[in-house]
């Protein structure tokens, strides 16, 4: 109601000083121009002063909008079924965890809390799941989220939440328009008050997931799983708007800190090497990509022959450190752009070597003379850093009005102003790619480096799927195996451009262990053996 006041108020206030301007205008020339040369004098000072007036208030609006990193709207298409996936699976391992012992008994510690929460009505499933949606919270708070369940950020929280304290959450998170005309509701008053009325019981050195890093019983499995699965669900967060900033990468760091796991696939913690050659081993244990890994190795010598010849005081030759990174979609470019910035940042190249992550969508924007700022930005963050464009061909893809072309202009002015602090990898189909790099003289001086990523064969496809049955604690029997093989060698055989490649096995992954536990639902009594044990009838096989 205030803002309609004050709508209302300025609209009759630019009225009046258009109005006085008017007359002013009209009663020049006349016998009394002295007054109408009075009156436009103060209905044109009246309308300055509502104009630099409006023009504050936007610029204020615009500030708190970028210091606040909640973006309205609900998740992106692309990030909303990851995001959902996630948050499902760390609602899961909630309900193991609850019934292990020693955290039952790490609940007591919690007591005066949780009975707070009961008295407050409350309704969240399991116990344990009032403890880690603080944990959530809090590491919203940390990284500067507003909480707001309309920001594409808090539509995560809101799934998260619903899944605590709804029996029907499932129909809810996997339905975008569900999610938007009632799901975030549902769950608005809960989230607001953990959010406010816990913030002084619970600080973050006594958050739920510090306490059970530091307990001594807790089952170290357990510990590590809900810490895996709390990162992935945050990381996926952080990405929602195509860029992982600084504080982001530090929170989704220090959550991994708690466990002896690290992390697998592209989330994107950019954790520094720890020693020479590390990032290069991380390279090596990836699964295929050979023409890679070798292009990057010839890449890295060169790099420290060079450096040594400089040592020597031997004439060196100019490296450019820009890459093109080109295959489909799924073939592990941007994880292993982490791995060459962390590389880069063990050469002496750069001297963090984080990576920073984005798109069209996070340099382009919608009105004249604010792409230039909004790529500067990013470019900002990505400093003594990799700054990673994923499809850059779209740039381009516009008519010749887009502002895609400025965005280029910004980037390609910023890779000379800061040629000793910022590496640029672009990445996209290859054919894009090339056609995109030809397009423009200064991109063909500055990325003279070409890095293809083969897509993944059948067997590449198994063992990536194999590395997560060992890493979550599965087992198939043989007849589940041959119709895994069956199902990656008919996908390989009939793959379109768009193949999802690591990411199809993911979530052929995800499909066999949601469609095990719908099978394991209806018996009676379940087994370890059997939560364990994967069949043939569990692998998706129309997928």
């Amino acid at each position: 109601m205030a803002k309609k006041k004050e709508s209302s108020g300025g609209c009759l206030q630019t009225a009046l000083s258009s109005a006085i301007l008017w007359f002013g205008i009209k009663t020049v020339g006349g016998e009394n121009t002295f007054f109408g040369a009075c009156m436009i004098f103060v209905g044109a000072c009246w309308l300055l002063i509502i104009i630099i007036t409006q023009i504050q208030a936007l610029n204020k609006k615009e500030k708190e909008e970028s210091e606040n990193t909640g973006s309205k709207g609900m998740v992106d298409p692309d990030n909303y079924a990851a995001i959902a996936r996630s948050a499902y699976a760390l609602y899961k391992h909630i309900q193991l965890m609850n019934k292990d012992p020693q955290i039952k008994e790490m609940l007591e510690h919690y007591d005066e809390q949780l009975r707070e929460a009961d008295e407050l009505r409350f309704t969240v499933s399991p116990r344990l799941g009032m403890l880690t949606l603080v944990d959530v919270i809090q590491s919203y708070k940390q990284i500067g989220y507003s909480i707001d369940l309309h920001t594409n950020e808090g539509n995560a929280l809101a799934m998260y939440a619903l899944l605590l304290t709804d029996l029907n959450a499932r129909e809810y998170i996997y339905d975008k328009q569900k999610m938007e005309d009632g799901g975030i509701e549902k769950v608005t008053r809960i989230v607001d008050a953990f959010a406010n009325h816990f913030e002084s019981s619970f600080p973050e050195d006594q958050s739920f997931v510090v306490e059970l890093a530091r307990s001594r019983d807790a089952d170290e499995d357990l510990v590590n799983k809900y810490v895996v699965l709390l990162y992935r669900f945050l990381s996926l967060v952080a990405k929602v708007d195509n860029v992982v900033t600084e504080k982001e990468s530090e929170w989704l760091k220090h959550i991994m800190s708690f466990s002896s796991e690290k992390p697998e696939g592209n989330d994107t913690g950019n954790e520094k090497a720890k020693s020479d050659g590390e990032a290069e081993k991380q390279l090596m244990e990836l699964i295929g990509l050979q023409s890679a890994k070798e292009e990057i190795v010839r890449l890295t010598n060169y790099v420290k022959v060079q450096k040594l010849r400089a040592e020597k005081k031997l004439s060196t030759t100019p490296i450019s450190y820009h890459c093109v990174f080109t295959g489909s979609p799924g073939t592990g470019k941007t994880t292993v752009a982490r791995i060459v910035a962390e590389i880069y940042c063990e050469l002496g190249i750069l001297r963090k070597g984080h990576l920073v992550e984005t798109d069209r969508s996070g340099l382009v924007a919608e009105y004249v003379g604010q792409t230039a700022v909004k790529t500067n930005k990013i470019i900002d963050k990505a400093l003594d850093g990799v700054l990673f464009i994923d499809e850059a061909y779209s740039l381009v893809q516009g008519d010749k009005n887009d502002f895609g072309l400025e965005a280029i202009a910004t980037l390609l002015k910023r890779m000379e102003d800061d040629r000793d602090r910022l590496v640029v990898i672009l990445a996209g189909y290859g054919d894009e790619m090339q056609q995109f790099i030809d397009s423009n003289p200064g991109l063909q001086s500055r990325f003279t480096r070409y890095i293809h990523f083969d897509d993944y064969s059948a067997d590449e496809l198994m063992k990536i799927f194999d590395m997560r049955l060992s890493k979550f604690e599965y087992t198939m029997k043989p007849e589940a195996n041959a119709a895994l093989a069956q199902l990656f060698a008919n996908a390989v055989a009939t793959k379109t451009k768009n193949f999802g490649n690591a990411r199809f096995a993911r979530n052929v992954f995800e499909r066999t262990i949601e469609n095990q536990a719908s099978r394991l639902a209806n018996k009676n009594e379940i087994t370890d053996v059997d939560l364990q044990t994967i069949e043939a009838i569990d692998i998706p096989l129309n997928l």
